[in-house]
């Protein structure tokens, strides 16, 4: 969000740099009409297992507030470390006063298991860091379509409207979802690669969300780059790479045209895999 500013001005945004460095660059006073549009800026990241307390996350936290960041999406899998890794996040959030929220990575949960995921909004859905939407407890995923949103309330002990649940279903899934995120924010083919003989822009996915959405609000998706590979010495073998070279400028760009109510900013705290921002 902070480099949103420089879009509608000669002066160029630096390429590459942290999203502190460009709000330092591009101040508030700066941002364009079209952002009062924009209610939430979300930072996506992954709850890894080497902090050891809270105050490990407020140098994150503080750094993103002060880029005009919202709140932090906590992506979370099923380790041992999970429980202990959120209290700490969603308590240096409260001290640093930063918003968080679940959002559950179907790489590992499962759309049987609506007791666990509820069960996770029942404990962390009312801790005074929890992101609300229309007073509701924010909480979104990765993947999941064919999750039952009304079993996951009654599993969390609520009722669905006190759920704001913006999954990342594929857009034929909306059902009863209240908003819907969409993660692909590469350049792509259609099939989870680089553009080949067909080439989806990041536009083409906001149509194929927003044609369906209708008036349900749309998560629109900024990152910078992405690339990973694996070889066949795992079992998992990926080999990916992405086109990205002016795609963050770009991207900002078709942020402004859009006018989502929700942006997410796209990371992940996998060495393997090269989509960051940092000092």
């Amino acid at each position: 969000m902070a480099a949103l500013g420089s879009l509608t001005r000669d002066n160029p945004p630096k390429r590459w740099c942290s999203v502190t460095s460009w709000y330092e660059t591009f101040k508030p006073s700066l941002w364009p009409k079209q952002l009062e549009l924009i209610t939430r800026v979300i930072l996506q990241i992954g709850v890894i297992d080497d902090r050891t307390s809270s105050s490990d996350y407020d140098s994150d936290m503080q750094q993103a507030k002060a880029a005009g960041i919202d709140a932090f999406a906590l992506n979370i899998g099923v380790d041992a470390y999970t429980d202990t890794q959120l209290t700490y996040a969603y308590e240096s959030a409260a001290q640093n006063n930063m918003s968080v929220f679940i959002s559950f990575d179907f790489n590992w949960y499962t759309i049987s298991n609506t007791s666990g995921i509820g069960a996770m909004i029942k404990n962390y859905g009312t801790q005074s860091a929890q992101l609300k939407v229309d007073k509701k407890i924010f909480v979104s995923s990765f993947a999941g379509d064919g999750l039952d949103l009304n079993a996951v309330a009654a599993a969390a002990g609520m009722s669905r409207d006190e759920i704001f649940f913006a999954p990342n279903f594929q857009p034929k899934n909306l059902a009863d979802a209240d908003g819907l995120l969409n993660w692909m924010a590469w350049p792509n083919n259609g099939n989870n690669k680089a553009p080949d003989g067909t080439n989806l822009t990041v536009n083409d996915g906001d149509k194929s969300y927003t044609d369906v959405l209708g008036l349900k609000p749309y998560i629109a998706p900024v990152s910078a780059w992405f690339s990973t590979h694996y070889g066949l010495e795992v079992s998992y073998s990926k080999n990916w790479v992405f086109p990205s070279d002016t795609l963050w400028f770009d991207r900002w760009t078709e942020v402004l045209t859009l006018g989502s109510q929700f942006l997410e900013i796209i990371t992940v705290q996998d060495p393997a895999i090269l989509f960051k921002f940092q000092d």
